[in-house]
């Protein structure tokens, strides 16, 4: 889905994300809010990690 103002849900979602964790960025880099991409959207994650660096962190299966 398309915004009228241009972009995804899901461009619009991490933008909001990583302003609401603005403020609580700690010492790994990351705030208190996050977002979740799907593992089978690789394309989408990358494109979401460019624009939340500190609310998408990179999990692997098995490893948290």
């Amino acid at each position: 889905m398309t915004l009228v103002v241009g972009g995804s849900v899901a461009d619009r979602m991490a933008q909001l994300a990583e302003t609401w964790g603005a403020d609580t960025i700690g010492a790994h880099g990351y705030g208190n809010v996050g977002i979740v991409v799907g593992a089978t959207c690789p394309e989408t994650a990358a494109r979401l990690r460019g624009v939340t660096p500190h609310a998408l962190h990179n999990f692997k299966i098995g490893s948290g």
